[in-house]
């Protein structure tokens, strides 16, 4: 079996599922026909190459596309679900540890790092009055700058 033939494959049963649902007026359809479902079918076809393909390259991407798919769909389903910026950073970081978990090659410190930023800015305010106004507002100032430092030197890295 072809691997792209899988993806494909896997894309067009999808979808064709989605719209013959759709067209048979399945009541459950409705809160699934949406774009993020398009992010899922995706993602699925992603990581199925990857895990039936033995392609480990594919495996990130349809992490990536699952959680953002299910994160746009419960922005719309929950009224509690987060739709904070930390959020997306927490995905980022949770895709490339489940990543690194699959392959064992690289991204444990990226997905780790991603994940504490992430839920140090959720709790922003907590930790400030944990550990002091003044540090989290130096943090907030030039944690970005750090960043980009550490990614220009992650780029460069031979």
């Amino acid at each position: 079996m072809k691997k792209q033939s899988l993806f494909y494959g896997i894309i067009l049963v999808g979808i064709g599922l989605l719209f013959l649902l759709q067209h048979w007026n399945v009541g459950i359809t409705a809160r699934w026909f949406d774009w993020p479902t398009l992010l899922l079918i995706t993602g699925i076809a992603f990581v199925a190459e990857s895990v039936i393909g033995r392609s480990s390259q594919s495996f990130l991407p349809g992490i990536l596309m699952l959680l953002f798919g299910f994160h746009f769909h419960f922005l719309e389903w929950f009224a509690n679900w987060p739709n904070h910026i930390s959020m997306y950073t927490v995905l980022i970081g949770s895709a490339i540890l489940l990543s690194y978990i699959k392959t064992r090659t690289t991204g444990w410190f990226t997905g780790l790092l991603l994940l504490l930023i992430g839920a140090a800015s959720f709790y922003s305010g907590e930790i400030g009055t944990l550990i002091g106004e003044s540090i989290v507002s130096t943090l907030h100032r030039f944690g970005p700058l750090l960043l980009i430092i550490v990614g220009i030197y992650f780029i460069f890295k031979k």
